[in-house]
């Protein structure tokens, strides 16, 4: 699963107007007419939730979005094409930058050091895409 970390955040917006908001009205109108039309409005983040990959996933899905969107397939894992550039993490927890390169199998990778354009094979599971 990625190692990135993604947020689900919950907004109301009250809204005082003299005609009812029609449903299918956009977030982009709503603005508008609370700062600068004839409606009165205001807003809160009631909730802020932190999501793993999987969840992300799950919630992309439940919004009818892709998790593509975030680069990540339906298990929360990062989907990482060649030249990308990936977070490798070392076996004693340092980390350095460098470009996806290829698949060597299912289990192995190989980077291009972003330093000196060295090509490195390392564990799957050590890379994450770099946000």
């Amino acid at each position: 699963m990625t190692k990135r970390t993604f947020y689900k955040t919950k907004i109301v917006i009250d809204i005082i107007s003299e005609a009812p908001i029609p449903s299918n009205y956009s977030l982009v109108n709503i603005g508008y007419d609370i700062t600068s039309g004839h409606n009165s409005g205001s807003w809160d983040i009631t909730e802020v939730m932190e999501l793993n990959g999987l969840a992300a996933a799950r919630e992309l899905k439940n919004q009818g979005s892709d998790p593509e969107f975030f680069q990540i397939d339906e298990e929360g894992n990062d989907l990482i094409a060649e030249g990308d550039t990936v977070e490798v993490e070392n076996e004693d927890g340092t980390t350095w930058m460098g470009n996806f390169y290829q698949h060597f199998n299912n289990d192995i990778v190989i980077i291009k050091n972003e330093y000196d354009g060295e090509l490195i094979k390392v564990p799957i599971d050590s890379v994450t895409l770099y946000n």
